[in-house]
């Protein structure tokens, strides 16, 4: 395991794994609030521009957001109720072959966030952490993305959802700095 992927997993572990349901809720509610409010921001006339060739407009990512977490609610459903779902990761770099409309896609991220939201809010913090799903894990290491496939417990799970989402706000917010 390379050291990137080492402190990927430790972080997972300690603040997923280990952290106390409270604290994972009220992180993912800041995280999906973040990310909804930066997407609101971005002006009509830039939703569409990418920086440069081969990197994501500010629609693309709003895309790979519902694409990635509309089926993490049914793994992360399976997992607080005690079976490990189907072992398939979301595949990371997900896009639409024909892109929904802006307002489409806002309305359907804030669904999926108001229902991992709903999930996890009734999550007791003892729930086992036994069942895992299978992730695609993504970060940088020397400068190119490394990834592989990771068991994750929910509390694990329901991080790497959070990090992922922070992740590809820093992408939005760096992306209208850039195309203004």
């Amino acid at each position: 395991m390379q050291p990137e992927q080492q402190r990927a997993m430790e972080f997972l572990a300690k603040k997923g794994t280990l952290a106390p349901v409270d604290q994972l809720r009220e992180q993912l509610r800041d995280a999906c609030a973040s990310i909804e409010q930066s997407f609101d921001d971005v002006p009509a006339h830039l939703r569409g521009v990418a920086p440069a060739a081969g990197k994501w407009s500010p629609a693309a990512i709003l895309d790979h957001l519902v694409l990635s977490h509309e089926p993490a609610i049914a793994q992360f459903a399976s997992l607080l109720s005690g079976v490990s779902p189907p072992a398939v990761a979301i595949p990371a770099g997900l896009q639409s072959a024909e892109r929904p409309p802006w307002d489409e896609l806002r309305t359907r991220l804030a669904g999926v966030h108001r229902e991992l939201q709903r999930l996890l809010d009734g999550a007791p913090d003892d729930a086992s952490l036994e069942p895992k799903a299978i992730v695609e894990m993504v970060v940088k290491a020397g400068g190119a993305p490394l990834h592989w496939h990771e068991p994750l417990d929910w509390k694990a799970f329901i991080q790497a959802i959070r990090m992922h989402t922070l992740g590809h706000r820093e992408q939005l917010l760096r992306t209208i700095d850039t195309v203004r």
